[in-house]
């Protein structure tokens, strides 16, 4: 009988063992930000009236879930799936480092989720806000996201904005089908016919690296501005993981 062991590795088992091997020094570093992850979140103490405050620790505690199936992905060689989980934490790293700056905007994140149910036809049991046409456009048609401004926007206006090609607009490439993805494990013959890629030429297992320490340098951000939105006190190994980042971004730059 398989154990949940084997059950979780499948037939991974030899691209987690490759991809550790060969990024032994990062894999051994994420383990300080696990630690710090959670010493951080277990100091956060909030009273139901406080909205601000659950709504940034929940978004960032979310971010800290999509880091964690990010190393997953990464491990097994899913360098295209890490990229499309990427995108949404950075999105949401970026509204709750948005709402921590600008806390009046608060209003506009939990009223534009009770239009977005009304309109769905699922309501949210929440009374119509005041105003809420102020989501919708000239024709009456909801807009896309709860803030007027764009996530390329709001991520300048948090300082997230070196990271957005990367993070979030590649991913634009990977939401949808397209031969962009196809191609990640394929190449294009002279005579337009299409052949497995050799190793060397395999973009994945390169594209989860690089996803999986672009979504640790989302995190040292997402877990900064969450000690100073709450007060909270450092972990020593936060900043001994911040070092160990720095050098292996060194390494591919």
């Amino acid at each position: 009988m398989e154990t949940p062991d084997e059950i979780y590795y499948m037939n991974y088992r030899n691209e987690v063992a490759a991809f550790s091997g060969k990024h032994q020094s990062l894999m051994a570093s994420i383990l300080k930000l696990n630690s710090s992850a959670d010493k951080i979140f277990l100091q956060i103490q909030l009273t139901t009236d406080n909205r601000l405050g659950i709504v940034i620790s929940q978004l960032t505690r979310i971010c800290n879930r999509h880091f964690e199936a990010i190393l997953l992905l990464a491990t097994t060689g899913h360098g295209h799936s890490v990229v499309r989980i990427l995108r949404s934490l950075f999105e949401k790293a970026v509204d709750a480092k948005f709402l921590h700056i600008h806390p009046n905007e608060l209003d506009d994140f939990i009223d534009y989720y009770i239009v977005q149910m009304h309109d769905r036809g699922q309501p949210s049991g929440l009374p119509m806000p005041n105003n809420s046409g102020r989501f919708r456009f000239k024709n009456g048609n909801l807009r896309p996201r709860w803030s007027k401004q764009s996530v390329s926007e709001k991520a300048k206006a948090v300082d997230m904005q070196p990271l957005l090609d990367n993070a979030y607009k590649y991913g634009h490439l990977l939401i949808h089908s397209s031969m962009h993805e196809v191609l990640g494990s394929l190449i294009i013959e002279d005579d337009g016919s299409l052949s497995p890629a050799t190793p060397e030429q395999h973009q994945e297992h390169d594209l989860a690296y690089i996803g999986l320490l672009a979504s640790a340098t989302i995190m040292v951000n997402v877990l900064d501005f969450t000690i100073k939105h709450f007060e909270l006190v450092e972990p020593e190994e936060f900043e001994e993981f911040q070092q160990s980042l720095i050098e292996s971004v060194k390494g591919i730059v």
